[in-house]
């Protein structure tokens, strides 16, 4: 059920890897690469032809977070995926450059982006009380002094967080920020996302329980 209907949207340039494309066999979109590759409507050239011409800070490697967001939000407006993977990239990279202010703007212009995808997932036929959003970082950063980097001799930067909204989340897990309540790991994400789409999940690499 859900072959040609999944498509990954990335700024950095490793998502190719990072997702397989070639054996996924779904669209992944990231960095330089334009939405035109795919999408050939009036719409996607324009987003494509501002890309190329863009200030690009890290080239090739990772492209800022508005082409990302714009090329994804247009492919579900047209596409109409059942299920999609957005990654944004600018905190990351202001981070890695001490750019302390540009940092906090795209971590607060993220936040928008999330809450005008979910408005319109609220207001989309199909997807209304029916679509779940997870969000997610791959990292942390280290502590204090320390935050420009992230790995594993980085003190704090294993610890993540996530977000999760959807159907029935408020019933069952209305509990808002929690650090204390049970240790969760990143490893658990596959298996819960499996979960809430009703399938059952078998991986040959170690993975953690569905978390509720």
């Amino acid at each position: 059920p859900y072959k040609n209907k999944i498509a990954a949207f990335a700024a950095w340039n490793a998502f190719d890897r990072i997702l397989n494309e070639n054996v996924s066999g779904f669209p992944v979109i990231n960095s330089s690469e334009p939405i035109s590759s795919i999408l050939k409507d009036e719409k996607s050239i324009l987003i494509s032809n501002m890309l190329r011409d863009s200030y690009q800070p890290w080239r090739e490697t990772e492209c800022l977070d508005v082409f990302t967001y714009y090329q994804a939000m247009h492919y579900l407006n047209t596409q109409k995926p059942k299920a999609m993977f957005i990654s944004f990239g600018e905190t990351d990279e202001w981070a890695h450059h001490a750019n302390y202010s540009n940092y906090l703007d795209a971590a607060n212009q993220v936040d928008k982006w999330i809450s005008e995808i979910w408005e319109w997932v609220q207001s989309t036929k199909g997807y209304k009380d029916n679509t779940y959003l997870l969000i997610t970082t791959d990292h942390g950063r280290g502590l204090n002094d320390q935050w420009l980097a992230h790995g594993k001799n980085i003190k704090g930067s294993s610890n993540t967080w996530f977000a999760l909204l959807g159907p029935n989340i408020s019933r069952v897990a209305s509990l808002g920020e929690q650090i204390s309540q049970q240790e969760i790991r990143t490893n658990q994400l596959a298996s819960t996302i499996i979960k809430l789409l009703g399938y059952s999940f078998f991986s040959p690499n170690k993975v953690g329980p569905a978390i509720y």
